[in-house]
């Protein structure tokens, strides 16, 4: 969240040289699907000495041009005001983006979050080619080991996917007016 906030902010607000190809490149990225990239990633985190780390699961999906689009968009709707105002004050681009910016953006904050947990929630084809520890098992590794070629212990697997839908269903019920007023911003223009 961190890192494509920051560079949500950098691209909306700041001016410098070549912003708009970077902002191409970055934009590019999205039109690529992961399953083009899967067998290159691979190769790059095994060079990398980081398969069977918990590394391997976070520091791919760490930036994500989607979610850097998704919260620019949100800071270009900002007012100008703002932050002229602070600049006026005698703030820098750190303490408007940290005093500004980021308190205004929790509900977009909400929506990239949850999109990025269930991305990660619901992995299991990178996990399963860059995990063999079953201690770094993600839910959709487990729930794969109640299936077998001889049988499928259909009882386990059941419950099992009942349980892993648990935390989603409480995070949707925990966080549901900050995903409405999320989606409300999305759609204003």
């Amino acid at each position: 969240m961190a890192v494509n906030a920051t560079a949500a902010y950098v691209f909306a607000r700041l001016e410098f040289r070549f912003k708009t190809f970077l902002w191409v490149y970055v934009i590019i990225t999205m039109f690529i699907p992961g399953m083009a990239i899967l067998l290159t990633s691979f190769i790059v985190v095994n060079e990398m000495g980081m398969l069977d780390t918990l590394a391997v699961l976070v520091l791919p999906g760490i930036a994500s041009a989607g979610h850097m689009f998704f919260i620019r968009q949100f800071y270009l709707n900002i007012p100008m005001a703002l932050e002229e105002a602070a600049l006026i004050d005698g703030a820098g681009r750190t303490k408007i983006f940290t005093h500004i910016f980021i308190p205004m953006s929790f509900p977009v904050f909400v929506i990239v979050g949850i999109g990025s947990y269930l991305a990660y929630w619901n992995s299991f084809v990178w996990p399963t080619m860059t995990v063999t520890n079953p201690e770094l098992f993600q839910i959709m590794q487990y729930l794969y080991t109640f299936r077998s070629e001889r049988a499928t212990e259909m009882g386990m697997l059941m419950a099992g996917s009942a349980l892993s839908c648990l935390p989603t269903i409480v995070l949707f019920l925990f966080f549901q007016k900050h995903i409405i007023s999320g989606i409300k911003i999305s759609g204003l223009k």
